[in-house]
């Protein structure tokens, strides 16, 4: 039940505290003062005092006393629900305080790429909420310059990111490094090869991302690919990586993607690694340091220790 006018109890008298209203919910529950004191540890003539100032604060009277017994009166039973509604969400509201400052309770906001949603975020979140269950998670998948904006601007709390990032107001922590590599279509001419190089792709049609489809990983792709003679007028662009590996795998042409995308196999496509160790690249945890609690320390300290698993080179 709400009450509009629960302040009330504050104005009535400056004095009143929590614990007269303790003290009168024991008193009113039992209807006998002598278990209300057991229950409250301490002594019967204590509690009788107090209820007598609150009642004298109040100007009212909550209880009806005689020698054989104790009940509340039309005003005392009105002011111990009152008391209780009181009391419950005051327990409440300090438990979640606590908890949130010991780190067990909360929010955190996670924005991912998508190769961090497929390979490192699941293996972070699932120690978090054993260490934090009580934590509410928010996760959405957003390209890194979204997220370094959200970041900013305090809508994110932890973004899983492609680096550089150029702003002083946010710290970064690598977790993994992720090669690239060749998709290719069944038949392909290369298909024979172990590995090979972004230029034996040049007389490839060139499958990338669409214009603002992209982030920072996508671009540089496209340079290497300009290097290496992949002209942008024999190029198709699809909205996600998906419909690029659908693309291929109708023959259209071929693609470099990161390493996860080699997992993929509902596409018959063929992945081939890519001799060039420059064609990496990194995922880091991204986080600003304001208004951090215990509960972002914790979910840091996991993402430290996963990366530390996660062999040097790839997935």
């Amino acid at each position: 039940m709400e009450y509009d006018n629960i302040d009330k109890l504050g104005r009535i008298n400056p004095h009143l505290d929590v614990r007269d209203l303790r003290f009168f919910q024991a008193v009113a529950e039992d209807l006998h003062f002598h278990r209300a004191a057991d229950r409250l540890h301490i002594a019967q003539p204590h509690l009788s005092a107090h209820i007598k100032q609150l009642e004298e604060r109040l100007g009212v009277r909550l209880l009806e006393r005689s020698s054989r017994s104790v009940r509340l009166t039309a005003a005392g039973e009105l002011f111990l629900e009152r008391t209780r509604f009181i009391l419950n969400h005051l327990d409440e509201a300090v438990a979640v305080t606590r908890g949130v400052d010991e780190g067990i309770q909360g929010r955190i906001r996670i924005g991912f790429a998508t190769a961090a949603g497929f390979q490192i975020l699941p293996s972070i979140l699932a120690p978090f909420r054993k260490r934090c269950p009580q934590v509410e998670i928010w996760l959405g998948g957003i390209l890194t310059d979204v997220q370094i904006q959200m970041l900013q601007d305090g809508k994110l709390d932890y973004g899983f990111i492609r680096p550089p990032v150029m702003s002083g107001r946010l710290t970064t922590m690598t977790l993994a490094r992720e090669r690239m590599v060749a998709a290719l279509p069944l038949g392909h001419r290369l298909l024979a090869c172990e590995r090979i190089s972004v230029r034996d792709l040049s007389e490839d049609t060139f499958i990338g991302f669409a214009a603002g489809a992209t982030d920072r990983l996508n671009e540089r792709t496209r340079q290497l690919c300009h290097e290496a003679g992949l002209q942008p007028d024999r190029a198709l662009h699809a909205n996600d990586t998906y419909s690029i590996l659908a693309l291929v795998a109708s023959g259209f042409g071929v693609a470099i993607l990161p390493e996860w995308t080699s997992g993929t196999t509902q596409f018959p496509v063929q992945f081939k690694p890519i001799d060039d160790p420059t064609l990496v690249a990194d995922i880091a945890l991204a986080w600003c340091a304001d208004n951090e609690t215990p509960a972002h320390r914790i979910f840091r300290e996991i993402a430290q220790a996963q990366s530390l698993a996660i062999a040097p080179n790839g997935f």
